[in-house]
Formats: C-alpha cells, structure tokens, sequence
C-alpha cells in the first residue's frame, strides 16, 4: 500500500498529462489508491506520470580523466617546444615539428605504420604515427653519433631545448673523460652559434 501511496503522491507532482486514479477507503477504514472507480466511498484524483528520468551519463573514471588531462598538458608542452611526443596525432606533430625531412611509408595488414623522418642540430627524430596518431618517438643525438655540433649546425643554430638536450647527455656517467670534455667544448660551439 506504501508503493500505491509513494507512486500515486509522486505521480501527482509532476506537470505531465492526467491520470485517473482514485483515492478509496473500504470498510476497514484503510486507504488504497486504484486505477477503477471506488466500490465504497472515495474521490478521484488527477496524477501525472513522473518525468522520464534524466538520460544517464556514465560514470566518470576519475583516473582515466587524469590520464587525459596529462596527456593534453603533454602534448601541448611538446608542441611548444617543438618536439614529438606519443599520443600526439599528426597535425600536432606537424605544428611541432613542421614536415619531416621524409616519409618512409608503410601499410600492413590494412594499417598505415608510417616512419616520420626529422633531421635536426642536434640529431634525427624518427616518428611513427600509426592511423594519423604518434605511437613510438625515437631520437639519435647528433653527440651520441659522433657527428660534430659544426656540421649538424650547418642547418641552423640549435634552439634553448637542444642545447640543454645536449648538456643532459654530456651529463652521461658512463662517458669517459675526454668524451665529457669535447661535448663540453661541443656545447660551447652551440651556444656560439651565430655570433
């Protein structure tokens, strides 16, 4: 009887088309609501259906929002340093980037699995977008490959971004002595070009 009550009371609130539905006392004095006139005394009431409820959103991953948001910071952080990250799609990694120096295309299975080539100062960036989106970032510096800071600089000079790329692996332990002195010396060529 609590749910005739609890769904007629409900049914009354909401401004939606009219229901007949009436409100009945038998002989024992108890109260029912019913769908069919009272076969003792009672009085019909207007009910109005509840509002169909509100399309549900799903629940929210909290972690996987977090995850989102730190992947949006990183790319937009890659973008203004002008370098490529994963989960970057292609058009960030061009307005990154700019066009690569080539593109070694690759299809498999239905896929496109392309090799993004930059060359640069301070190394060669290889990218691998897979369906417009940056899965795997690979980069050879032009130091760890003994290719002199002058004849990479003949592109351009390096940006503040290279240039600490190139302190952080001269900072290498496992360098040698004299290797660690001629990047330094390398690094000092850097921040000399132009000048």
């Amino acid at each position: 009887m609590l749910k005739t009550l609890a769904l007629a009371t409900s049914l009354a609130m909401f401004g939606s088309p009219a229901l007949a539905v009436y409100k009945c006392t038998d002989q024992g004095g108890r109260l029912t609501f019913q769908d069919a006139p009272c076969a003792g005394s009672g009085q019909k009431i207007d009910a109005r259906p509840a509002l169909a409820p509100a399309e549900r959103t799903p629940p929210v991953d909290a972690a996987a929002a977090i995850a989102k948001l730190q992947l949006e910071a990183d790319i937009a952080t890659a973008v203004r340093m002008h370098r490529p990250t994963v989960g970057m799609t292609t058009s960030q990694l061009r307005d990154a980037m700019g066009s690569p120096s080539s593109i070694n295309e690759n299809n498999v299975e239905g896929v496109r699995r392309d090799q993004w080539v930059y060359d640069r100062s301070n190394g060669t960036w290889y990218v691998y977008p897979v369906n417009g989106v940056v899965r795997s970032v690979q980069h050879q510096s032009a130091l760890s490959s003994g290719t002199s800071i002058a004849a990479a600089s003949n592109r351009a000079c390096p940006s503040e971004h290279e240039i600490r790329n190139a302190e952080t692996s001269a900072s290498s332990i496992t360098l040698s002595v004299a290797e660690k002195v001629e990047r330094q010396r390398q690094i000092r060529d850097m921040r000399n070009c132009g000048r």
